[in-house]
């Protein structure tokens, strides 16, 4: 183990036994001088193994924190991470939709209930780490709530230290996510995402991790910059909910985008056409108005009422 760091194993009940139930590795570096504890999640989702690789090189290194602590779950879902898969196999329920959770529902509510009890309660900033999945593509971002809340200006201000490129900036976050358990008591949390895809980008862990760097230098948990000045930043705007703030197929078959993941299309603009297997055009998909690109399918194969795309407004 990395000097500093100590690991716990947190664990649910399950039929009132202790340790039989879903569990999670929690990694904790305490400087031993009072400030912010940061908690960082990776594999909410088992088939995102970007956050979850970020996540745990971070526990490998020999950080200098002169105050707060930092907590890391590199691996939130095990049995999901296992599978490679968005959804626990147990119960088929999508971790990333069920927080607060229930100690005596299904096991991912249980999980959830967990991580909200044992890792989440104190947390003065959550960073979530996602990336896009198998089956779509993303640009590289971190997302933020923007309201004008005390937890608001705290969010943007640790996506803004996050240090990438694009922040997308929310009205409010959906029920159910992660991030919903610190804001529920008015503390910051932000998360980032990155191109999907079935092998590992390491330019996206790379970047996961110094942006964690990045916001723990924000806060005065490390003396130093952590990481180089990024360039302009580009914000975008709107809900951001990928079951409700999307496009959807309307018919099935072999998708073929026209844009990628990041562009900046204009309303009515074709984003890609759906095809039987001679070529037939079954469906064009175009921009109800315009925006950038935050959110598109990656796989081929499609059906009727797959998410196709998720658009953002500029600022």
């Amino acid at each position: 183990m990395t000097a500093g760091w100590t690991v716990r194993r947190l664990a649910a009940t399950d039929d009132g036994l202790p340790g039989r139930g879903p569990g999670v590795d929690c990694h904790e570096l305490d400087s031993g001088a009072p400030g912010p504890l940061v908690v960082v999640l990776g594999g909410v989702h088992g088939d995102e193994p970007e956050g979850t690789l970020a996540a745990g090189r971070l526990c490998r290194r020999e950080l200098p924190l002169r105050a707060g602590r930092l907590r890391v779950v590199p691996v939130a879902n095990e049995e999901a991470f296992r599978a490679a898969s968005r959804t626990t196999p147990a119960d088929g329920v999508n971790l990333a939709r069920v927080f607060p959770g229930d100690p005596a529902g299904s096991p991912t509510r249980r999980l959830a209930a967990l991580l909200s009890a044992r890792v989440l309660a104190d947390a003065d900033l959550l960073i979530d780490l996602h990336t896009a999945g198998r089956h779509y593509d993303m640009p590289l971002f971190v997302g933020c709530l923007a309201d004008d809340s005390a937890a608001g200006v705290a969010s943007r201000a640790a996506a803004e230290a996050f240090g990438l490129d694009t922040v997308w900036l929310h009205p409010t976050y959906s029920a159910g996510r992660s991030l919903s358990v610190p804001v529920a008591r008015g503390q910051p949390a932000i998360y980032a995402e990155g191109p999907g895809g079935e092998s590992v980008d390491l330019g996206t862990v790379g970047s996961y991790v110094r942006g964690v760097l990045g916001a723990l230098t924000g806060l005065g948990l490390l003396a130093a910059p952590a990481a180089p000045a990024s360039g302009p930043v580009r914000y975008v705007a709107g809900g951001g909910d990928l079951d409700r703030d999307v496009l959807t197929f309307t018919a099935g078959g072999l998708f073929a985008a026209a844009v990628a993941a990041g562009d900046a299309v204009l309303a009515d603009q074709l984003l890609g056409t759906v095809q039987d297997v001679y070529g037939v055009v079954r469906q064009e998909l175009r921009a109800p108005h315009g925006g950038r690109v935050m959110f598109l399918r990656r796989s081929a194969h499609v059906r009727p009422g797959d998410v196709a795309a998720s658009l953002a407004e500029h600022t």
